[in-house]
């Protein structure tokens, strides 16, 4: 359930992320995923979806926890 949480918080940061960018016409999101110890979290899914209806986006965390979504 933990963990859960964690990707939701996640998930709403890189949301507001990707909308801050795509207002500043950079369209790139990228980040890092990691435990309470600050060890990277592999394989874990990252979504954004675009309030405006413009689409939605994923990405898969690398071995490391960094994920970058174009």
């Amino acid at each position: 359930m933990r963990f859960r949480s964690i990707l939701v918080v996640v998930a709403v940061l890189v949301s507001s992320a990707f909308l801050a960018s795509d207002a500043l016409g950079q369209g790139r999101v990228q980040g890092e995923v990691t435990d309470k110890w600050g060890n990277g979290l592999g394989e874990v899914q990252i979504a954004v979806e675009r309030t405006d209806g413009g689409g939605s986006y994923s990405a898969t965390t690398e071995d490391d926890g960094e994920y970058i979504i174009l």
